[in-house]
């Protein structure tokens, strides 16, 4: 038995008492480590539900999402569909790009597609921020729109358009997640794919 079952163990009956940065700190822990104890992973999720996402910072909420899409618990989409819902109603403007960023690519990553509301503020949000996120975060909501399959023409214009002008500070992984998005997707951008070659 490793130390993170036996932490795992002690916290499971006590979530109760974690207030949302020690519930995210604790889950971000175990999925950072690559530590996947379901039961705990489950806990969480379950005990997520019981609380009022609005206690939730916009970091706790992409953390919570990121960790929990790293291991699926059986009820993980009830956990999504309450952040998803909480997007909605706060909007993203206190995310900062990782949260952004991550937030895209941890529903991807599940294949959760709540409805358009939720992909359509990721969007827009991408779109009017877009001077502010790093190729990175460019290239893992480009990735998640086409893993979902869900185009976003005036949003993946304006990648284009950035990413043509920092494309020396891509690297090969997100070159390729740029590419195939984009190919995925069916967005013919010829000055992209010339500039990525």
């Amino acid at each position: 038995m490793t130390l993170f079952d036996v932490l795992a163990m002690e916290a499971i009956p006590r979530l109760q008492e974690f207030n949302s940065q020690h519930l995210t700190s604790l889950i971000w822990a175990y999925a950072t480590t690559e530590y996947f104890h379901l039961g705990l992973f489950e806990a969480v999720a379950v005990e997520s539900t019981s609380r009022r996402m609005k206690e939730f910072s916009a970091q706790r909420l992409a953390t919570l999402a990121w960790a929990l899409s790293k291991c699926p618990p059986p009820s993980y989409k009830m956990v999504f569909d309450l952040i998803s819902d909480e997007v909605a109603d706060r909007g993203l403007d206190s995310f900062t790009e990782q949260g952004l960023s991550m937030m895209a690519h941890s529903f991807a990553t599940v294949g959760f597609d709540p409805d358009s509301r939720y992909w359509d503020i990721i969007s827009r949000s991408v779109t009017n921020r877009l001077s502010e996120l790093n190729v990175r975060a460019c290239a893992n909501i480009a990735w998640s729109f086409a893993t979902i399959n869900r185009p976003a023409d005036d949003m993946f214009h304006e990648i284009e358009r950035v990413a043509i002008s920092k494309m020396r500070l891509f690297q090969p992984p997100g070159l390729s997640s740029l590419a195939w998005a984009y190919s995925t997707l069916g967005y013919d951008s010829l000055p992209l794919f010339e500039n990525i070659a």
